[in-house]
């Protein structure tokens, strides 16, 4: 497993999804960050012009939760892409017969699942912690961190809810054929899940309650509210990734 997690390792090097993940991630940090220090200079630029015609804006000062609410509401975007990325890392394989040599050479496909899986674990980790450490940085020197609650449980509950859709990924990608086939299982669930949000009660204890990490910086809610999804997300994980070690091992190569 060890030369094989090496290979998948240098592979996200090669093929230049670890620079563009990096990039990416960065861009969207100094983006959000951007975002909250220039909104109120920009709608005070067009103050006059809103108010000819009748809108009325109320300009206020940024502040540091600006700051990590766009943390929040842009960290979609680069997971979107890393799982788009991830799609075909095993469908790849399986449509060009290049796992057929390392598992007749004795690579277990217990082995070889899980070697992608954390493969694609470490490299969401690395580019979400230049995430936060860059919004971290920007946030500390225009207007400092002390306020903010909870600031590094809720921005592990972001990190939490990305690991789960990683394991949903790899659940797909142990039986499907095609990177389509992939999508369409992880779109499904995400849908799924978005149907029981209107269902009352429930959304706190969905899933995506982890993305809500802003409101623990707010103090609108305390950690304990999280611990149902939390679990939930965990046992899912678990789940998740025994279920593909099992699939793939009855998969056709």
């Amino acid at each position: 497993m060890i030369p094989f997690l090496k290979k998948e390792i240098l592979e996200q090097f090669r093929r230049k999804r670890v620079l563009l993940l990096g990039i990416l991630f960065t861009a969207f940090a100094l983006l959000g960050v951007a975002t909250a220090k220039l909104t109120p200079k920009i709608m005070e630029m067009f103050a006059d012009e809103l108010a000819k015609s009748g809108m009325v804006y109320d300009i206020t000062e940024s502040t540091v939760m600006d700051a990590w609410m766009q943390f929040f509401k842009n960290a979609a975007i680069p997971l979107i892409v890393m799982i788009i990325l991830w799609s075909g890392s095993f469908t790849g394989e399986y449509q060009k017969n290049t796992l057929i040599p390392l598992v007749t050479k004795g690579l277990s496909r217990t082995s070889l699942f899980f070697a992608k899986m954390i493969t694609a674990a470490l490299v969401w980790t690395a580019g979400y912690l230049v995430y936060f450490v860059v919004t971290y940085g920007y946030a500390e020197f225009y207007w400092g961190n002390g306020g903010v609650k909870h600031l590094f449980f809720a921005v592990f509950l972001y990190w939490l809810y990305g690991m789960w859709y990683l394991a949903i990924l790899g659940l797909f990608s142990s039986f499907a054929g095609t990177t389509m086939q992939v999508l369409l299982g992880v779109g499904a669930v995400f849908f799924t899940v978005t149907f029981l949000e209107f269902i009352p009660k429930l959304p706190s204890k969905l899933p995506t309650a982890l993305q809500n990490g802003l409101s623990l910086m707010q103090g609108s809610a305390k950690p304990s509210d999280f611990t149902v999804p939390i679990v939930i997300v965990s046992v899912c994980i678990v789940l998740c990734l025994a279920g593909g070690a099992t699939l793939i091992r009855k998969k056709k190569l």
